[in-house]
């Protein structure tokens, strides 16, 4: 723990520097955007007191049940019953990292996870957003927005795993958008590494993100490829 806090340090500092820079900013703005950013900011904290809510559906049937079931027994196995099939030939990504945290003791706080993940989706849409040219002002709206999605705020703090697959994708679609910038041969890696990991989570999002990064790639190799006929 304390070699990784030490080759953070840097990271660490950047990311006080940017929260002061950022803060100078806002404090430069209309009092409508201080407002806005505001309530934003309080919704998604109170994500947080969704942790205490009582579990239900697909959290009960699977979601958090396989996790304590391989924390339990210290073993990769499937859940009993009906769903012992899906269990197996699913990637659970998610339910291996709320596994993970059951182990250490912390069996409902493993939803914090959830919460915090979510987060990490919000700024890599954020960072999409900058890298299709929106401003400051315009990646304030883009996190106001999404926290105050009935979609996101609806699954936000439960037991489910989307939003693991939500930051993973939008990880894969914002390196699909730096090919040229970051280099064509890395930035293929990580996009096609990231998507893989967004459908390894959840199956069901391939179908969403995986022809969006597609298109976006085949786009970006169009564009490289008529700038350089010119």
């Amino acid at each position: 723990t304390l070699a990784g806090l030490f080759y953070a340090l840097p990271d660490i500092s950047r990311l006080f520097r940017q929260r002061s820079s950022l803060w100078h900013a806002l404090r430069g703005e209309a009092w409508y955007w201080q407002l806005i950013l505001a309530l934003a900011a309080i919704i998604c904290a109170g994500g947080l007191t969704r942790l205490g809510h009582a579990i239900t559906g697909d959290e009960t049937a699977y979601y958090l049940t396989l996790p304590k079931v391989v924390a339990a027994s210290h073993q990769l196995r499937a859940l009993p019953g009906f769903f012992e099939g899906f269990s197996v030939t699913m990637g659970a990504l998610g339910e291996m990292h709320y596994a993970a945290l059951m182990s250490l003791g912390l069996a409902e706080n493993a939803r914090v996870l959830h919460w915090i993940t979510g987060l990490a989706g919000c700024f890599m849409l954020m960072a999409v957003g900058a890298q299709c040219g929106l401003g400051r002002r315009g990646r304030w709206l883009v996190f106001a927005m999404v926290y105050t999605s009935t979609a996101f705020l609806f699954i936000m703090g439960s037991g489910k795993v989307d939003f693991f697959s939500l930051a993973l994708g939008l990880a894969g679609l914002y390196w699909a958008l730096s090919l040229e910038a970051s280099g064509r041969g890395p930035a293929l890696r990580l996009a096609g590494i990231f998507s893989g990991l967004a459908v390894v989570a959840k199956l069901t999002y391939g179908l969403s993100f995986l022809p969006c990064v597609l298109t976006v790639l085949i786009w970006q190799t169009c564009q490289g490829a008529g700038g350089v006929s010119k």
